[in-house]
């Protein structure tokens, strides 16, 4: 009796064994989109994240200026939970001079590289009221840097921070700061919507 019972254990690791060896083909690199930000002190995680081309937008450097700037603009938003369970998106709106070119460090200030058009919160109060905070411009701590970015994969990698202000209340401030993404997908701009 021991002996048959040893033989079908040894029998069953056998099997686990050839049914759990994978060959190479089957490794793969799975991606973990991670984004965090400290609001206010506290600790917040995005669940989800992405990072879409939108429109075409042209800037003049001055009401003098005839001719335009054309900028590319990307909206990223982040979707999470606020202190009380509830619903919480932010949403950072950015404009690129090069559609296929997204490293670099932006403001609320135009630079070589572009320029923070629009910062927002969205916080759920109750099943059917939201608090908004945006950003006033120009602020000095608001900033998105992509530090690395893979065209091939589509992934993107950086920092943020923002100051916002309750558009009920400007007593009442959202401070994010020590913003940290990695490995968020963003959508191309393809040449028909250039």
């Amino acid at each position: 009796m021991k002996k048959k019972l040893i033989q079908a254990l040894v029998l069953g690791l056998a099997l686990t064994t050839i049914a759990c060896n994978h060959s190479v083909d089957d490794i793969g690199i799975v991606r973990d989109p991670e984004i965090s930000v400290d609001i206010n002190g506290k600790a917040w995680q995005s669940r989800n994240t992405f990072v879409v081309g939108l429109e075409k937008a042209i800037v003049y450097k001055s009401e003098t200026d005839t001719a335009g700037l054309l900028y590319y603009t990307y909206r990223m938003i982040l979707n999470g939970q606020n202190e009380a369970g509830l619903n919480r998106k932010i949403t950072i709106r950015f404009a690129v001079q090069q559609p296929d070119q997204l490293k670099g460090r932006y403001s609320t200030q135009f630079s070589e590289y572009g320029k923070i058009t629009e910062a927002e919160v969205l916080d759920q109060v109750s099943n059917d009221e939201y608090t908004s905070y945006q950003l006033i411009n120009p602020d000095s701590t608001t900033f998105l840097q992509i530090d690395r970015q893979s065209t091939d994969k589509n992934l993107i990698a950086g920092t943020f921070a923002f100051h916002l202000v309750n558009t009920q209340d400007s007593t009442q401030v959202l401070e994010g700061t020590n913003g940290i993404f990695k490995d968020i997908t963003y959508q191309k701009w393809q040449n028909s919507n250039l």
